[in-house]
């Protein structure tokens, strides 16, 4: 109910800026990229982590982290048992980004 997955069947993660420089700062290391984010019709930009960078001679891909916080978003977390029971307002994603020329 609190996505509205009727409404909006799709999430949508849009990486701007993927260049090798920001999603790849160096071995064992983590990297930055902007992230935006569309759930339930709503869009919030956020800071995404990059971690396990592979290289290939074509591109490459990495794991992208990020955290949502529903409130953020104009969502609210939803309760159970009277207001017993709430649901953390953070989401955490994680998704593997492939690079291509």
């Amino acid at each position: 109910k609190m996505f509205q997955s009727d409404k909006f069947p799709h999430l949508q993660i849009r990486v701007r800026d993927a260049s090798l420089k920001n999603a790849y700062p160096g071995p064992g290391k983590t990297g930055k990229l902007p992230v935006t984010f569309t759930i339930a019709g709503l869009r919030k930009t956020v800071t995404g982590q990059t971690r396990n960078f592979v290289t290939t001679p074509k591109g490459g891909s990495f794991d992208l982290a990020l955290t949502l916080s529903l409130e953020d978003l104009g969502l609210k977390a939803p309760r159970a048992l009277l207001g017993t029971v709430k649901v953390k307002d953070t989401v955490n994603v994680v998704c593997k980004v492939t690079l291509s020329q």
